[in-house]
């Protein structure tokens, strides 16, 4: 009996693709369970039709990894590639909604006391995952 060489099989844990993610969230890329029947080593490539270069490229599926997504619709296609160059490309979408900024006030200090009457200016800092 012969057997064919076949290509690594994706068993995605995360991102999961029934949820909505916020551009601020992490996105853990969990393909730790993914598996080569012909126990051929393999890696895993993940790209987005929205970014013009890879999430992650070439890496090992082994371990979890983390990324940051901009808003918007992403048709990701993840390619695991074993050590016979076979590949396996499975497809999933996942939203990305814009999230809310942050505002830090980084002065007066916290819990610092002021005489009624005295001036304040109050100085901030703010960011989000898009700069606008």
């Amino acid at each position: 009996m012969e057997v064919s060489k076949s290509a690594p099989v994706l068993n995605l844990a995360t991102p999961d693709n029934s949820l909505t993610y916020q551009s601020s969230d992490y996105i853990f890329w969990n393909a730790v369970e993914s598996i080569d029947y012909d126990g051929d080593s393999f890696d895993m490539t993940v790209i987005s039709d929205l970014q013009s270069e890879p999430i992650l490229e070439n890496v090992d599926p082994s371990i979890t990894h983390i990324s940051q997504l901009q808003a918007g619709t992403h048709e990701i296609s993840i390619i695991l590639t074993d050590s016979d160059g076979m590949q396996r490309v499975e497809s999933l979408t996942l939203y990305v909604i814009p999230s809310s900024p942050t505002v830090i006030i980084s002065s007066p200090a916290e819990g610092e006391s002021f005489s009624g009457g005295t001036e304040l200016i109050l100085e901030e800092e703010s960011f989000d995952a898009e700069f606008d």
